[in-house]
């Protein structure tokens, strides 16, 4: 009887451990800090630093004056509403060329994969403010344009703000993604705000085949050791 109990608390580990194995190489690859609430605009309209926006790869446009985090009139803001949550990021438009940018590197991708890239978009001041979405490490996926609704007029800066979504295929583990203005479109400071990943990574095959061999292994020496 001691043996059998020890034999079935070994099994119970062992698929205790399979499991955790199995669900560790499910998770969803995830953006650090994707919503932009980690951190703090204490003005509400503050220049991006690696304190106050942790999590992103910041790249200053041409007058140093972008990217920025906003805190929005809800929550003590200057600027914007309807977003997700507190804060949300404005990336430079032609107050600076266009030359600023965000990035930042997800991993835990299965290669070949699809997933779908989500975030939400909004204009600060044109009929419609741009966002090109490109991958600068890690995929092969074209880069795209998205145009966001219009500005709504009066005071209402980045307050039409809606939904985009963009499917790619990782070539990596890994993938960098860089998020800016599209050059000479004339539009203001787009509005960022909630990035996503969609798509579960799933074991390879062959890390099933493994696991699954060595569970059926150690099945058949339990129950010889057991029968003896």
């Amino acid at each position: 009887m001691k043996l059998q109990l020890r034999m079935g608390a070994i099994t119970l580990g062992t698929c205790v451990a399979v499991l955790l194995l199995v669900s560790g190489a499910m998770a969803t690859p995830s953006f650090t800090n994707g919503g932009f609430e980690a951190g703090y605009s204490v003005g509400g309209w503050d220049v991006m630093t690696a304190t106050n926006t942790p999590g992103w790869t910041i790249l200053y446009g041409s007058n140093g004056a972008f990217p920025r985090l906003n805190r929005n009139q809800a929550n003590g803001g200057p600027y914007g509403n309807n977003n997700e949550l507190t804060q949300f990021a404005t990336i430079g438009g032609v107050e600076d060329g266009e030359t600023s940018a965000l990035e930042q590197t997800v991993s835990g991708f299965n290669i070949g994969q699809t997933y779908t890239l989500s975030w939400l978009q909004s204009s600060e001041f044109t009929s419609s403010d741009q966002l090109q979405v490109s991958f600068v490490a890690g995929s092969s996926t074209a880069s795209a344009i998205f145009s966001s609704n219009p500005y709504p007029g009066g005071s209402l800066f980045w307050y039409g703000w809606q939904t985009f979504t963009m499917n790619f295929v990782p070539s990596a583990g890994s993938v960098t993604f860089h998020f800016q203005g599209v050059p000479n479109s004339g539009s203001y400071e787009v509005g960022v705000d909630n990035f996503q990943i969609a798509g579960t990574s799933v074991p390879e095959p062959g890390t099933l085949v493994m696991l699954g061999s060595g569970v059926i292994g150690l099945a058949g020496m339990l129950r010889r050791k057991i029968n003896r």
